[in-house]
């Protein structure tokens, strides 16, 4: 099991088009291991380790992601079969910051 969280989370709801624009620092078990970024216009959410133990942390995690079950939604529907997100770090700190808004609008 890894433990991610994020934390100086700061998101721009003004340039968040496509996705969140959001910037944030990645913790993997306590490790402070990434600067991770998303320009909110549907892009891919860049993740940037610190240094050379971050990337094998980063790796690992990506490792561990792939182990983790997709997300499959029936509610939408490619070539007639259901959506399958197969899980990266990517879209698990995305889930993250989203987790976080909901958090933030709850509090009010």
């Amino acid at each position: 099991m890894m433990d991610l969280k994020l934390k100086q989370i700061k998101v721009n709801t003004d340039l968040s088009a496509d996705s969140y624009c959001f910037t944030a620092l990645l913790y993997v078990n306590g490790y402070k291991t990434a600067l991770v970024t998303n320009g909110g216009q549907g892009q891919d959410t860049e993740i940037n380790p610190f240094n050379a133990k971050a990337l094998k942390k980063v790796e690992r995690v990506e490792k561990y992601c792939s182990t983790l079950d997709p997300h499959i939604d029936a509610s939408i529907k490619v070539n007639g079969s259901m959506l399958i997100i197969h899980r990266t770090l990517a879209n698990l700190i995305y889930d993250l910051v989203h987790t976080h808004l909901l958090s933030e609008k709850m509090k009010g």
